[in-house]
């Protein structure tokens, strides 16, 4: 056949669809040449099993859809939820406990989504997670630095807007390109290269506001890191059916 090409399929590192209602749409991922996903979907809202059951049909070649990486779980240290959260009064020797439980459910990763965790806390579970060997992906912690987050071993950021040299947890942000975003730039990548941290900025998520100014400073943010060396980014679109319409979905995701 002339005129035609192969390439490798293509993984999306950031969708939410291992609920029931949304699982719908796995084979419009593989028409678009997606044959792999990593699912951010939360634990808490589904099962475990139900993710697994669906894979196990996707391999079977009983059910049209990619192959997934998962399942993961949000750690969020203000909501009630005894099987895997903490409560409000959480206090970082849960940790342990809580991680320990997580890895024995067979957990792929866990996914910090909880911008307003304590210090103490989300440092005790990336040292739980580090002792089981379970990798500690998701947001970032307004009160924990990008450095500090590179260095305590979590291995993934998810969505550029939790970059805070460019989002800090101040009532806004600083004013574009100054003296302290340049300064904090600089040490945020040094430390990005050093803990080989990985960066999905699901940039799709944004793509029909490109003139916005939150689109505008997370592409400032990607050329930076990459000027200064980082060079490990992923490309996930956080993908559901709440942010993106039945009939807009992965057209206009444009793999």
């Amino acid at each position: 056949i002339r005129g035609k090409y192969l390439i490798p399929g293509l993984w999306d590192m950031h969708v939410h669809i291992s609920a029931d209602g949304t699982a719908r749409v796995y084979p419009r991922f593989i028409a678009q040449g997606v044959t792999g996903l990593r699912e951010m979907w939360d634990f808490r809202n589904t099962t475990v099993d139900s993710f697994r059951v669906r894979q196990h049909a996707i391999m079977a070649g009983t059910r049209i859809g990619p192959r997934g990486l998962g399942p993961t779980v949000d750690v969020v240290s203000t909501q009630i939820n005894p099987a895997i959260g903490f409560p409000p009064s959480g206090v970082p020797e849960d940790a342990a406990r809580i991680v320990d439980s997580l890895k024995a459910a067979g957990l792929a990763f866990l996914k910090m989504h909880d911008d307003f965790m304590p210090r103490d806390i989300y440092f005790a579970l990336a040292r739980a997670a580090r002792r089981v060997g379970i990798p500690l992906v998701g947001h970032s912690v307004f009160e924990v630095s990008d450095v500090e987050l590179a260095d305590s071993g979590q291995r993934g950021i998810e969505h550029f807007f939790d970059i805070r040299c460019w989002f800090p947890p101040a009532p806004k942000p600083w004013p574009r390109d100054t003296i302290a975003e340049n300064a904090c730039a600089v040490d945020a990548a040094a430390a990005l290269v050093r803990n080989g941290t990985w960066i999905t900025p699901t940039f799709a998520k944004y793509g029909t506001a490109r003139s916005s100014r939150v689109y505008q400073d997370g592409q400032r943010m990607v050329r930076t890191l990459r000027r200064l060396g980082v060079t490990r980014f992923l490309a996930g679109t956080d993908y559901n059916d709440q942010t993106f319409s039945e009939n807009v979905s992965l057209k206009e995701l444009q793999y």
